[in-house]
């Protein structure tokens, strides 16, 4: 299902489906892999200049925070 939506490149509805599934799988490391592509992707919409023009701080945080758990 996510990957549909990520094709569509509806983030935000990815996002949505992996907050769903947390509980189950958030201790995986693939599953964290790919919620902090998720972020990333929300915050630079494919473009990494953006991170570092700054961004959104807040979900830079956050997908940095996901990718440092790998």
């Amino acid at each position: 299902m996510a990957q549909i939506y990520w094709d569509m490149e509806h983030y935000a509805q990815v996002e949505k489906i992996f907050r769903q599934s947390a509980e189950f799988c958030s201790e995986h490391d693939t599953w964290k892999l790919n919620v902090a592509h998720t972020f990333f992707m929300q915050v630079t919409n494919g473009n990494p200049n953006v991170v570092e023009n700054g961004g959104n701080s807040n979900t830079i945080k956050q997908c940095t925070h996901y990718y440092g758990q790998n």
